[in-house]
């Protein structure tokens, strides 16, 4: 008996003792998490510098160099400062493209920690605080105020009119041209909608999966020098190339898709350059619903809008030049930017 009860006692103290030497390891364990946590919480961060032509349709590849040093260094997890000093020009769709590599970055990567300044060029500072980018990336208003010239970013994930309305009114507003129920005011808001409606129907990627952060991106800028509004518009999504290739493939054998490539068929800017012609259809058997693209094209073609560039994944096509090329850096979406002209509405 009395065996039995030491025995007892000797399990329960050797217990005891394992169950301290647990949560001595555990404590040692946490220490050395709060410790890693804290050296990457404190460490500099990355600098990310911009280049001073900060613009995807002018200065593509160092703008993508950039953006993909962004996304690249964040991924690692690591603290990234943006440096926008050295910017002397930027264009709305550097800004649109900024704004959704951002929301990416904070919706991937919820601990993101992202700072940056802003660049000594008081044009390219006022175009930024007007559009509305630092309160949308910093929580910061840093002196922010609305500007007539500048209508500030929009953002939605499907068709939004009041939106498109908005934008109507601050074109016709700015082009002074047949009051709000001008003709060409209508083709510019139904332009609009077609681009969101396109968006909203195609929120799913090439795996048929929905994909919860496709969204659309707006930004309109008025030039009083010029007298042109100058539109951006950007769709977040798998990009042209990727929902054709897609559409061709579900009804291609695969040996045909592959001579295809082979003879320089199924590059990225031919099929921009199809789907602005409304060639192919895409996964809603629409031509991009038959009208967004194409209109916009045609619009072109026909004088009514300038300067108009479709930009998506390696593709890249200046419609006014008739130019298609292919970059080496892929860009993820879809970008349309255009002016529009004093008169033209």
């Amino acid at each position: 008996m009395k065996k039995r009860l030491r025995d007892e006692r000797h399990k329960n103290l050797a217990h005891r003792r394992w169950k301290r030497e647990k949560r001595a390891r555990l404590r040692k364990k946490g220490r050395s998490l709060r410790r890693h946590h804290y050296r990457v919480w404190a460490a500099d961060p990355e600098t990310i510098v911009a280049p001073s032509v900060f613009s995807i349709t002018q200065n593509y590849e160092e703008t993508l160099t950039f953006f993909n040093s962004l996304v690249g260094t964040v991924s690692l997890g690591k603290k990234v400062r943006i440096n926008l000093k050295p910017v002397e020009k930027i264009t709305p769709d550097a800004i649109l493209y900024l704004l959704s590599r951002i929301d990416y970055l904070f919706s991937s990567f919820p601990q993101v920690r992202i700072q940056g300044n802003r660049p000594d060029n008081l044009e390219c500072h006022e175009l930024l605080q007007r559009s509305g980018y630092y309160r949308k990336v910093y929580a910061q208003r840093v002196g922010e105020y609305q500007h007539d010239h500048v209508l500030e970013v929009l953002s939605g994930k499907k068709t939004e009119t009041k939106k498109a309305e908005s934008v109507r009114q601050f074109a016709v507003k700015h082009l002074k041209k047949g009051g709000l129920q001008s003709a060409r005011g209508q083709e510019i808001y139904a332009t609009l909608i077609e681009c969101m409606t396109n968006t909203h129907n195609h929120a799913y990627g090439i795996d048929g999966e929905e994909d919860s952060g496709r969204r659309w991106w707006l930004i309109a800028v008025y030039s009083p020098l010029s007298k042109n509004i100058s539109f951006a518009f950007l769709d977040n999504g798998v990009g042209i190339p990727a929902t054709v290739r897609k559409t061709l493939s579900e009804s291609l054998q695969e040996t045909l898709m592959d001579f295809l490539a082979a003879v320089g068929l199924s590059s990225d800017e031919d099929f921009v350059t199809s789907a602005l012609k409304g060639e192919f259809r895409t996964q809603t058997e629409l031509a991009w619903r038959g009208k967004g693209l194409p209109k916009i094209y045609s619009f072109q073609k026909q004088n009514r809008i300038e300067n108009l560039f479709v930009v998506s994944q390696n593709g890249f096509v200046d419609c006014s030049k008739d130019l298609s090329l292919r970059k080496s850096r892929k860009f993820e979406g879809t970008l349309l930017t255009w002016d529009f002209t004093e008169g033209s509405l």
